[in-house]
């Protein structure tokens, strides 16, 4: 009877992540976080939507990101990750490992120690190569193209940091 429901939560699902983005969208973080976390997320792991429950933690980094809390939402990517790792799909782990280069950089962008500035960007840039190298193995030349962008900001951005913690 599991199966049978499962297109029925995965309608539910896809409402409340359409949902939160609106909510993000408008600024209230906290309204699509609780509602991603405490509804999307629980219906997703019960349904063993295993594709949504990456999708839903990919989100909610998104949403802590937007908050400046990239150590937070570095653990929502992780775990996504993790589960990502039993589906055999490039593409979604592009994303990911994209967004753990955002998340990196935001933690890059706002440290005031040298240590962790290096750490952050040396985490970013391998973050962006490997989400580069899996959009083109799964023959997506333009999240190809946004990873490499991304490296090359996050370059820029590494030597006004340099020079910043320098003055």
């Amino acid at each position: 009877t599991a199966l049978k429901h499962q297109p029925e939560a995965t309608a539910q699902i896809d409402i409340f992540i359409r949902l939160a983005t609106a909510y993000q969208a408008l600024g209230d973080y906290a309204t699509a976080h609780q509602m991603l976390q405490t509804q999307a997320l629980p219906l997703a792991e019960r349904s063993k939507a295993v594709t949504q429950q990456i999708l839903i933690n990919s989100h909610i980094s998104d949403l802590l990101l937007a908050q400046q809390q990239s150590e937070k939402a570095l653990l929502f990517l992780k775990k996504a990750e993790h589960l990502a790792e039993a589906v055999d799909a490039p593409l979604i782990e592009a994303h990911l490992h994209n967004n753990m280069g955002n998340a990196w950089s935001v933690q890059q962008t706002y440290a005031a120690d040298d240590q962790v500035v290096i750490h952050a960007y040396s985490a970013a840039l391998a973050a962006y190569q490997k989400a580069a190298q899996l959009a083109q193995r799964g023959n997506d030349p333009l999240l190809q193209i946004q990873a490499l962008s991304n490296q090359i900001q996050l370059h820029l951005k590494a030597h006004q940091k340099v020079a910043q913690l320098k003055a």
